[in-house]
C-alpha cells in the first residue's frame, strides 16, 4: 500500500509540474505573438480578447511559483522568497496602469500595444493571481496551508473562475468570462484555461499532502469531494464542448460578421459626416460676394474680408484645420490667419488643385502630412468659386483634420468590438492609410510624382 501510495504522489506530483510547465509555455507563447504580432498567439481567435503582455508575464512567474510549490527543498522557499515581490509588482502594474492609468510605461519598451488596450482588467483574474500570491507567501513562512484548508479553497476558487470563463467563451456569453461594463474587464480565453489548469494545480498539491498524513483509509473527505466537484466540471465541460463546437464556431463567426459590417456603415456614416459638413460650409463660402470680388478684382477689402470669415471658419469648426482662397493657376489669393505667409505661393502641383480644376466641382484630394503643429494627417476639400455667369474663377480648399474622427472612430470600436484586437484603417484614394485607430500615422506617401502633396503652410 505504501508504494501504491508513493507512486499517486509521485503522479500527482508530476501532473502539477506539468500544468506549472504548461501555464509557463502558455505565457511565452502569448509574448512571442506580441513580439511578432502573432493574433493566433495573442488571442486564438481575431473575435477573442488577446491576453495583456503583462499579464502573460505574471502566468510564466505564476506557473514557475506552481512549480515551487511542489518542491520541499530548502532553495525552492529562498527561490519563492525572490519571485513572489515579482509578481506582487507586475500585478499592482496591471491594476494601476489599467485602471488608474499610473505607472512605469514598461510595457511599451517590448511591444507596442493598440491605442485603446488600457482597459479594465478582470476582477476575478486579478482575485485569482492574488490568491496565488497569498498562497507561495504562506508558504515561505511556513504556514500549513493544507492543514487550514487554505490551498484547497484557493485551489477551488481559481479553478472555477477559470471554468466559468471557458464556458463563457463557449456559449458566447460576455457576463461569463467577466466581461462587465464598469465592472470588470473581459478575461482572455488562454487566461480562463490557465486559471482552470492552475486551480485543478492546487486541488492536486493539497489531495497529495492530505494523503502522506492520512492513514491506509486514503483521501479526505473534503479532499475527495474537491476533486470529484472538478472531475464533474471537466466531464460536463468536454461534452459541451463537443455539442457546441460547430454551433459556436457558427456563432462566432456571425457575430464577427455583423459587429464587421455594422462597424463598416457606421464609419461610413462617420466619414460622410467628417468630409460632408466641412464640405457644405466651404461652398456657402465660395457663393459669398467677397470671394467672387477678392478672386476678379483682388481688392484688399474683398481679401481681408475672405480672411477673416476663414479664420473665423477654423476657429470656431474642430474639423477644418487650414482654408485657403487660389485663382485658377493654383496661386493662393488669401488664406486663414495660420497660413498668411504663404499668399501669393502657387500649388499647381498639389491633388486638390488638380482635381478641382479638372472636375469644376466638389473635389477630395489624397491625404497628407499637415506641417502646422500638431503634425497630423489631413484631406483636402476644394470647392470651385463661380462668377455671376456661372464660370470658374478659382476656388477654396480647406485641410480637414482627421484627428478627431479617428477619437470618434476609436470609441466606436471600443463599444462595438469584443475588445481591443479590432480597430479600423482607412485609406485615400490613392492606396495611402492615413487614418488606423490601431496605431499613430506618422508619414504619407505623396501621390504626385514630384514628391509632394497637399497645402505646405
Amino acid at each position: 500500500m505504501d508504494i501504491t501510495k508513493n507512486n499517486n504522489n509521485k503522479n500527482k506530483e508530476l501532473a502539477v509540474k506539468a500544468i506549472a510547465a504548461v501555464i509557463v509555455l502558455t505565457g511565452l507563447a502569448v509574448i512571442f505573438g506580441w513580439i511578432f504580432d502573432i493574433t493566433l498567439l495573442k488571442s486564438i481567435s481575431p473575435a477573442f480578447v488577446p491576453m495583456k503582455f503583462i499579464t502573460a508575464v505574471s502566468f510564466i512567474f505564476g506557473g514557475i511559483v506552481l512549480y515551487l510549490l511542489t518542491r520541499k527543498e530548502r532553495w525552492s522557499k529562498i527561490a519563492l522568497m525572490f519571485i513572489l515581490p515579482i509578481v506582487s509588482v507586475l500585478l499592482i502594474m496591471l491594476v494601476s496602469d489599467s485602471v488608474f492609468g499610473i505607472g512605469p510605461d514598461i510595457v511599451n519598451l517590448f511591444v507596442k500595444e493598440p491605442a485603446g488596450a488600457r482597459e479594465m482588467p478582470s476582477i476575478p483574474g486579478t482575485v485569482s493571481f492574488a490568491l496565488v500570491i497569498l498562497i507561495g507567501y504562506l508558504s515561505v513562512f511556513g504556514v500549513n496551508t493544507k492543514r487550514f484548508f487554505v490551498l484547497l479553497a484557493a485551489g477551488c476558487i481559481i479553478g472555477i473562475i477559470g471554468f466559468i470563463g471557458v464556458l463563457g467563451y463557449i456559449l458566447n456569453l460576455p457576463a461569463l468570462y467577466y466581461n462587465i461594463e464598469g465592472v470588470s474587464g473581459a478575461m482572455p480565453l488562454q487566461s480562463a484555461i490557465l486559471f482552470t489548469l492552475g486551480g485543478l494545480g492546487l486541488v492536486l498539491l493539497y489531495s497529495e499532502e492530505e494523503e502522506e498524513a492520512k492513514n491506509e483509509a486514503g483521501l479526505s473527505f473534503v479532499a475527495k469531494f474537491s476533486l470529484a466537484i472538478f472531475a464533474a466540471v471537466a466531464i460536463i465541460g468536454l461534452i459541451t464542448v463537443y455539442v457546441l463546437t460547430s454551433q459556436s464556431k457558427g456563432l462566432i463567426t456571425q457575430d464577427v460578421n455583423e459587429n464587421t459590417g455594422r462597424m463598416i456603415d457606421y464609419t461610413a456614416q462617420l466619414v460622410g459626416l467628417y468630409i460632408g459638413n466641412p464640405q457644405v460650409r466651404l461652398e456657402q463660402l465660395a457663393l459669398d460676394s467677397y470671394a467672387v470680388s477678392a478672386l476678379k478684382t483682388g481688392d484688399n477689402g474683398s481679401l481681408e474680408n475672405m480672411k477673416e470669415k476663414m479664420t473665423t471658419l477654423v476657429k470656431y469648426g474642430r474639423v477644418i484645420k487650414n482654408i485657403g482662397l487660389l485663382d485658377m493657376n493654383c496661386v493662393a489669393k488669401m488664406l486663414d490667419e495660420h497660413g498668411a505667409a504663404s499668399v501669393g505661393n502657387s500649388f499647381s502641383l498639389r491633388d486638390y488643385c488638380t482635381g478641382v480644376l479638372k472636375t469644376k466641382t466638389a473635389y477630395v484630394s489624397g491625404a497628407w502630412m499637415s506641417t502646422i503643429p500638431p503634425a497630423a494627417p489631413v484631406l483636402g476639400v476644394s470647392v470651385p468659386v463661380n462668377d455671376y455667369d456661372g464660370r470658374m474663377i478659382g476656388f477654396i480648399t480647406g485641410s480637414i483634420n482627421v484627428a478627431a474622427l479617428r477619437d470618434s472612430l476609436t470609441k466606436l470600436q471600443q463599444n462595438e468590438g469584443r475588445g481591443t484586437n479590432r480597430y479600423v484603417v482607412l485609406l485615400d484614394k490613392y492606396g495611402n492609410e492615413f487614418l488606423n485607430t490601431g496605431k499613430e500615422i506618422t508619414a504619407i506617401t505623396p501621390p504626385d510624382e514630384n514628391g509632394s502633396s497637399g497645402i505646405v503652410y
